[in-house]
C-alpha cells in the first residue's frame, strides 16, 4: 500500500531588507520546503544594489524559492509600472529559483513584438500551480 503524499509547506518572506530577508530565508528554511521571496517588499535600493546578494543566499538555501515582484495593484507592496516590472524580470540573475510572473509580463515577454523573451515552461509539476511557472536558463 502506497503512503499518503507528505504535505508540503511554503512560507512567504517579505522584508525591507537584505540583511533582514537573509535571515527569515534561513529561519524559513529550517521549517518549509519551498520559501516564496517577496521582492517587492524591498526597498528600492536594496534590490538595486543587493541582487547579486540575494542570488547568493538563495543558492545557498536548504530549500527551493520562488520569486515574486507584485506591483501593488496585484497585491504587492509598491507602486510598480509596466516597464518597470518588464525591467526587472528582463534582468533578473536569480537562475535557479523559479519566478511567479504575472500573465501580463509573460505575454509581454512572449509576444512577437517584444525585442526580448522570458523563456516559460508553462507545462504543471506536481508541487506547483499552473500559476507558477518555471523559467528556463537560456543557452
Amino acid at each position: 500500500m502506497d503512503s499518503p503524499q507528505k504535505p508540503r509547506i511554503c512560507i512567504s518572506v517579505c522584508e525591507p531588507t537584505v540583511a533582514a530577508l537573509e535571515d527569515a530565508i534561513s529561519a524559513a528554511a529550517e521549517v518549509c520546503d519551498l520559501i516564496e521571496v517577496r521582492l517587492d517588499c524591498l526597498e528600492p535600493l536594496e534590490l538595486e544594489t543587493g541582487a547579486t546578494l540575494i542570488t547568493k543566499i538563495l543558492e545557498k538555501s536548504a530549500c527551493e524559492s520562488i520569486l515574486t515582484f507584485r506591483p501593488a495593484e496585484q497585491g504587492g507592496r509598491r507602486a510598480l509600472d509596466d516597464e518597470t516590472r518588464h525591467a526587472f524580470w528582463s534582468d533578473a540573475i536569480f537562475s535557479e529559483s523559479l519566478f511567479d510572473v504575472e500573465l501580463d509580463v509573460a505575454e509581454r515577454f512572449n509576444s512577437t513584438g517584444s525585442s526580448s523573451s522570458l523563456p516559460i515552461d508553462w507545462s504543471r509539476d506536481n508541487l506547483f500551480s499552473t500559476r507558477f511557472c518555471r523559467c528556463a536558463q537560456e543557452p
